[in-house]
């Protein structure tokens, strides 16, 4: 867990996970036909489609490394999916600290967050809020 305080400076990059996004090809995604490649690039897209639930997945993952444990009691994410993430295609997950919404026991710490394509296109966009104990 990342110990933040109230110095940090909006924008300051907080966390990044770099992943390949991956489809389980033991787990067939609900029948969906967009997350397989013929279906995909029938449809005008280079393959499949990764699932948003996915991709959500990878953005949790490095918002527990940020918040801990207490992503599970208090975290509340937003998120936007922009563009199109492509199975195999290797992806950035990065954190962006927002604001600190100071309390009297805990203080709200928001962050941006997004998933980019190794282009650098952003395809996730999103919001990330958690409540941490105040040191």
């Amino acid at each position: 867990m990342i110990k933040f305080d109230t110095g940090l400076a909006a924008g300051t990059e907080v966390a990044r996970l770099a992943k390949i996004a991956s489809l389980d090809p033991a787990k067939p995604a609900g029948g969906n036909q967009m997350h397989s490649d013929e279906f995909a690039q029938r449809m005008g897209f280079k393959g499949a489609l990764m699932p948003a639930p996915t991709l959500m997945a990878y953005v949790t993952e490095l918002l527990i490394s940020v918040y801990g444990e207490a992503w599970f009691d208090d975290g509340s994410l937003k998120l936007r999916f922009r563009r199109p993430v492509y199975n195999q295609e290797q992806i950035l997950v990065k954190a962006q600290f927002k604001e600190m919404k100071e309390e009297a026991v805990s203080s709200s710490v928001i962050l941006d967050v997004t998933l980019e394509k190794s282009d650098g296109e952003v395809a996730v966009i999103g919001e990330a809020n958690c409540s941490v104990a105040v040191p």
